[in-house]
């Protein structure tokens, strides 16, 4: 399980982060092949539910979750550390 924990890491939580703040909120329907390629590492049925195995198994939180925490980080930042944000963040504002 370690070694699944390290591939999920390496090459997979970086990829659910890259822009969850945007596709995050959708509906299960849409992120099915996403839960999909969770319950395939995990090693677990097709019926498992995703939200507790992540956070048992790897340590780390559901998607949902993983929306609000980064949402939670991007307000942050923009409220107290504006220079960290990228300059085309403020031309949309």
């Amino acid at each position: 399980m370690v070694i699944l924990k390290n591939i999920y890491f390496a090459f997979v939580h970086q990829h659910i982060l890259y822009g969850i703040e945007i596709y995050g909120n959708n509906s299960n329907v849409h992120l099915k092949k996403l839960i999909t390629l969770l319950r395939i590492l995990q090693n677990k049925p097709n019926k498992f539910p995703v939200k507790d195995n992540s956070i048992v198994n790897f340590g780390t939180l559901a998607i949902p979750e993983l929306h609000t925490r980064q949402l939670l980080i991007l307000v942050h930042n923009f409220l107290h550390h504006p220079h960290l944000l990228p300059i085309l963040l403020f031309q949309i504002i």
